[in-house]
């Protein structure tokens, strides 16, 4: 299996206690040497509790989950080739 990195998503401490009972973020990028290059496996996953999930969950998957992975796979793409 190919390096990983795990990335949590950024809070301030004074609210982390608050935001591990709303909601959870993990992302991670796997990245595997081929004879074409290299294969990267993108995943981020978001877990958010009643009420904010029914508020929160489809703006996330309609608008900016699927915006920003794109964008995302660019950014990444664009590192491992410099």
């Amino acid at each position: 299996m190919g390096a990983r990195a795990l990335v949590a998503a950024p809070l301030l401490e004074h609210a982390v206690l608050l935001a591990r009972h709303l909601y959870q973020f993990d992302g991670l990028f796997t990245c595997e040497e081929t004879a074409e290059g290299t294969r990267v496996r993108h995943r981020e996953a978001v877990s958010l509790r009643p009420p904010l999930a029914w508020v929160v969950e489809p703006l996330l998957r309609d608008c900016w989950l699927a915006r920003d992975t794109a964008e995302e796979m660019a950014r990444m793409k664009a590192l491992l080739e410099q």
